[in-house]
């Protein structure tokens, strides 16, 4: 019979993730009477991300047999995709703007690879195990999009503005690389985005004043959480997220031939996350009364940007 686990342990777990996102737009555009325009563009995606996991868990007991263990999980993906956007904008009136704009779902094609392994200190060694490196490839289809805004100019002395976007989250859906119809692999993983997601509307607020050649913005934008419930499904989805809350802020200088801006964005955001599960679908509530580890984590990043341009 093992031995129980004695005294102090202490959990660790450390994140690393890096990765980025492109995209190249191919556009066409066009006018009627200054008083309508309308517009289409092909979007050319590519994505690339990695992340490693460092689980580790240490034991200060000495009459048991283990001290430590160290849990590594690597994944890393790439990716490219397509998309078509088409948007118009009517101009009723010289300082009222009125668009409406549509993107397509964009379609991906991912390859992913992956390897986990464990290193357990004890008394007497060290034991180590690693599975096969892994090798994946799927195609996934995100959402389509629907977005409206409004702009109304105050002469010469700036604008307000706002966008509600509209997506239906629970239309994402994977496939198999090999096989792109309906069934197959992905059949568990497409009913749960459907029946966890529903459709949600976001939306964002923002005003810019200006004097002489100096502008100042500010604006706020809300991203809705589009899950239903407080689920986790162990070995799959490991997070809950909340809404995101962006608050911005603004100045630059527009010349003839010469602009600079810089921005201010602080983003706030709630998530749940578990390190691990040991079954297969729990809520936060749950794992907290079963002794299983979970983190609230109250997410914040504050980014600021330098614009600069020419124009000719």
């Amino acid at each position: 019979m093992p031995e129980l686990r004695n005294g102090l342990i202490t959990q660790r777990e450390e994140i690393i993730r890096t990765g980025s996102q492109n995209q190249i737009d191919i556009g066409v555009g066009t006018s009627y009477k200054d008083r309508l325009y309308i517009g289409a563009s092909l979007g050319i995606v590519t994505v690339d991300f990695s992340e490693e996991k460092i689980y580790t868990e240490a034991e200060d007991n000495a009459g048991t047999p283990f001290t430590s263990l160290e849990y590594t999980d690597e994944f890393s993906t790439s990716g490219a995709g397509v998309n078509l956007k088409v948007g118009l904008i009517a101009r009723p009136i010289d300082a009222l703007r009125l668009g409406l704009s549509i993107q397509t779902p964009t379609a991906y094609t991912f390859d992913d690879d992956y390897q986990r392994r464990i290193t357990t200190t004890f008394n007497d060694g060290v034991e180590t195990a690693a599975e096969v490196p892994g090798q994946f490839s799927y195609r996934l289809v995100t959402p389509f999009r629907a977005t409206g805004g409004v702009a109304y100019f105050i002469g010469k002395y700036g604008f307000v503005t706002a966008d509600v976007e509209f997506v239906n989250y629970g239309s994402a859906k994977y496939r198999e690389d090999d096989d792109f119809s309906s069934g197959g692999f992905f059949d568990d993983i497409n009913d749960g985005i459907s029946s966890n997601n529903s459709s949600a509307v976001n939306y964002k607020i923002g005003a810019e004043g200006r004097y002489e050649v100096f502008r100042l913005r500010a604006g706020y934008a809300y991203n809705a959480d589009p899950e239903v419930g407080t689920s986790y499904d162990a070995g799959f989805i490991n997070y809950k997220y909340g809404p995101t809350h962006n608050y911005t802020f603004g100045a630059g200088i527009r010349l003839q031939n010469f602009y600079v801006d810089a921005a201010y964005v602080h983003s706030q955001q709630d998530v749940n996350y578990a390190p691990f599960v040991s079954g297969t679908s729990y809520s936060p509530y749950s794992l907290r009364s079963s002794g299983e580890p979970v983190l609230n984590i109250d997410k914040k990043q504050n980014s600021v940007m330098l614009t600069l341009g020419v124009n000719f």
